[in-house]
């Protein structure tokens, strides 16, 4: 086991390990404790060097130490447990324990913040969480998650994190329960700060986006610009944009976006793969073609698929204004 490391040598290196920008706002709230500031930097001062190892050894007992702070003791089933053993004997606590656990199954940890946040929100939920923090809550989660995840993490952040879950010896339900905790409370006040969006561009967009091209012309005439246009462009998918012709095809796709980017934006669509390839030469179809490849031989996000089909669509508006092609006008929508 490691010693403990002295707390103000800790807090030393931990600041030396600080960006620049977070240096700054410490010693914005530094101002205020002349005394402190005193000790640290007689504590800097005092360091000619530092391992990496000890350094990593500092953040590692910071974090814990305000993990320790930042947790209020929880209950739940392994306090529950406890707290009849140490009542009575094993004998009966398992007889008192035994109906509570039959009505109250117990439930996997980190269950309700990924039913919550699936995908990219959990990525984006828990990213910015220390490594430790990061490898609890992957060992709780499905294997398909935790992959994606991992996925997503930046490679020498997820190699720590793997290494950490690898070396994990025995977790402590409570130190589970009380990290759970703490997610679930973020995720709560995150929630409530959020306001409630009714209404808008996009509410008329989906009320109408099912009615006939002639009832939505009727509906959008009584709009004024910029509103009406925001709308227009929510009503138009990408999909819309194969009803085009010619070279108005041509300006919009194979003009405009090179094969690679078109296989990408087609990639769930094998009809209108066919319908780029009958517009392409014989050397942008072979790269059309091994780009596609490519992509069928790895993992292609739905997020990369759609945002490069929103790119063609905001280029197609772009045409639009400009006059090269047109996408209806104010007579008809696609």
């Amino acid at each position: 086991m490691k010693d403990t490391m002295d707390s103000k040598r800790q807090a030393a290196l931990v600041w030396l390990s600080l960006s620049p920008e977070a240096k700054q706002v410490m010693q914005d709230r530094l101002g205020d404790f002349p005394e402190e500031v005193r000790v640290l930097a007689e504590e800097l001062n005092g360091i000619e060097s530092a391992s990496r190892e000890e350094v990593k050894d500092a953040i590692d007992g910071f974090y814990e130490t305000r993990l320790e702070n930042r947790y209020v003791r929880h209950g739940g089933h392994a306090q529950a447990r406890a707290f009849v053993e140490g009542a009575v004997d094993s004998e009966e606590a398992g007889r008192i324990m035994a109906p509570i656990e039959r009505k109250a199954p117990r439930r996997k940890p980190f269950s309700s913040v990924a039913s919550k946040l699936g995908g990219a929100k959990l990525l984006e939920f828990i990213r910015d969480e220390h490594p430790q923090t990061l490898a609890v809550i992957l060992s709780h989660l499905p294997t398909t998650e935790q992959q994606d995840v991992m996925a997503a993490l930046e490679t020498d952040l997820a190699a720590e994190v793997a290494q950490r879950i690898a070396t994990m010896d025995r977790m402590v339900p409570e130190t589970v329960a009380l990290v759970e905790d703490a997610l679930n409370s973020r995720l709560q006040t995150m929630t409530k700060s959020q306001a409630e969006e009714i209404g808008g561009a996009d509410t008329v967009a989906s009320m109408i986006g099912g009615l006939t091209p002639e009832q939505q012309v009727a509906i959008l005439d009584q709009f004024e610009e910029p509103l009406r246009r925001q709308i227009q462009e929510l009503l138009l998918k990408f999909e819309d944009l194969f009803a085009l012709e010619g070279k108005e095809f041509d300006e919009t796709f194979t003009k405009s976006f090179t094969p690679p980017e078109l296989a990408l934006a087609t990639y769930e669509s094998p009809e209108q793969q066919d319908m780029i390839l009958a517009n392409l030469g014989d050397k942008a179809t072979a790269s059309f073609n091994e780009a596609l490849d490519e992509y069928r031989s790895g993992r292609v996000k739905v997020k990369d698929v759609r945002e490069k089909q929103a790119e063609i669509i905001k280029q197609a508006r772009q045409l639009e204004q400009e006059g090269t092609i047109s996408l209806g006008g104010d007579e008809e929508f696609l």
